[in-house]
């Protein structure tokens, strides 16, 4: 082995050892170097795991780069040390998805997150899990969908597990008039009067009490991903938040799991896949007709709903911009920041005007949405609250829009969110500022969807 195969195995090796050892002395949170190495965002973990990007300590020209890199992926946390049985385990299953040249994509069907929720039902807290998977929204799009609810509080095993607890045989000489006393004094007990072989679905009962108004999900308490993209393996990532040169979305665990385990958790997420499949199947020799149909209804749905989508996603979109602020102050790493950078930044028009209110008066100044972003970045600020809004105002001229016209010039108005937390109204005002909205085609429809202009930010 030469000279620098020899520095690169140590380095490495070091590497492994400054994960693994727990009491590390803590890093500053200023220190660049964790901020470089850190995986800040599922998609970072993504090109990490698929070879796209690496450590920035491990050299490409390294012959086991592709391995150590792998490795580095995991939580090293959670073994003793290198010698640690688990560990050659996590190796044995690197090695396997270097073998079988494995990669993991957006749109594969064989992963999953799950959320891990806290919420409210019928005034009291509870806790449940939702299993969501990436779906199509049409050719090239795709949605994220709930594949499964998971929690104590769907179920609905019965209290009494007594045989005497059913419908009597010659009910229906009364009207069946046990079922009112079935619903009024045992409701608890509910399957014991169900059919043998009733298949009883947590999904559904989650899906109703959404609907029905008695659930609500207040937040998502901790997040994981599921992948089984490895034949022969299970692993989950989770993000680990510390100053160390292992941090950010890592492999939190893994397992063996054979072809029938790991079907049958696909399956289970998976259900209704073929079910939906086929319900959208389109006939070869009449795929014409049946597009043009569906498309002429679409559109004409689209029509009629265009104000009520137009106020639904510029709601959405103010939402999303105290997100994004959010996030660009609490997220520590620059490719997160720049992503929600990005994004806020798509909110706004190109003229927007961002006035800072600071404490002291003499130091208010006006800035420009990416300069704004900027400053939160690197800490200059601290966006307290967010004063108010320009907003772009509907108009029913959009109706009579020729398909051919994507975008329009419209009013605007300023919305407080002062007033806003102080009632379930946004208060409006107008204002001379021109705004426009611009056409997109969604999973919905044909949509208009709002541009935001000047706000007025207050900061520390």
């Amino acid at each position: 082995m030469d000279i620098k195969k020899k520095y690169t195995a140590f380095a490495v090796m070091v590497l492994l050892l400054m994960g693994l050892n727990v009491n590390a002395q803590t890093m500053s949170p200023l220190n660049t170097y964790v901020q470089k190495v850190r995986i800040g965002l599922v998609d970072e973990f993504f090109d990490r795991f698929n070879g796209k990007t690496s450590h920035p300590d491990i050299p490409i020209t390294n012959d086991d780069s592709r391995k150590n890199n792998l490795l580095m992926l995991l939580d090293l946390s959670q073994f003793t040390s290198k010698n640690d049985p688990h560990f050659a385990e996590a190796s044995d299953m690197m090695d396997k998805a270097i073998k079988d040249s494995i990669h993991i994509n957006f749109s594969d069907t064989t992963w999953a997150a799950i959320a891990h929720c806290k919420g409210t039902l019928d005034s009291k807290s509870i806790k449940f899990d939702l299993f969501l998977t990436v779906q199509k929204r049409t050719r090239n799009m795709l949605k994220w969908t709930i594949a499964r609810a998971d929690g104590s509080i769907f179920n609905i095993t019965p209290r009494n597990d007594n045989d005497k607890i059913m419908l009597n045989p010659d009910d229906h000489e009364t009207n069946f008039i046990s079922l009112k006393r079935m619903t009024a004094e045992q409701p608890f007990n509910i399957e014991k009067f169900m059919s043998r072989g009733f298949n009883y679905e947590a999904t559904s009962v989650f899906t109703y009490l959404v609907y029905s108004g008695k659930l609500k999900i207040d937040y998502v308490d901790d997040l994981e991903f599921v992948f089984t993209q490895i034949p022969g393996y299970i692993f989950h990532i989770k993000y680990f938040e510390r100053e160390k040169n292992n941090a950010g979305w890592l492999i939190s665990n893994f397992y063996k799991s054979t072809k029938e385990n790991t079907n049958a958790f696909l399956g289970m997420l998976h259900s209704h896949a073929i079910i939906d499949d086929v319900s959208t199947s389109v006939d070869p020799n009449k795929e014409g007709e049946k597009n043009r149909e569906t498309v002429g209804e679409k559109d004409t749905l689209a029509t009629k709903n265009y104000k009520e989508m137009f106020m639904k996603r510029r709601y959405e979109k103010i939402g999303q911009l105290c997100d994004y602020i959010n996030f660009m102050q609490s997220k520590d790493t620059i490719r997160s920041q720049s992503v929600y950078q990005n994004k806020m930044i798509a909110l706004f028009a190109d003229s927007t005007k961002v006035q800072l209110r600071y404490s002291r008066k003499s130091k208010n100044c006006v800035v420009s949405v990416p300069e704004l972003c900027k400053m939160i970045i690197h800490k200059s600020i601290k966006v307290v609250t967010i004063d108010s809004l320009c907003v772009p105002n509907w108009d029913d001229k959009i109706n009579t829009l020729t398909p051919d016209i994507n975008r329009v010039e419209l009013s605007s108005s300023i919305y407080s969110f002062k007033q806003l937390q102080e009632s379930d109204n946004l208060a409006v005002s107008n204002y001379s500022q021109i705004l426009y909205a611009y056409k997109e085609e969604t999973e919905d429809g044909v949509e208009w969807l709002p541009i935001f202009g000047d706000i007025v930010v207050n900061v520390k």
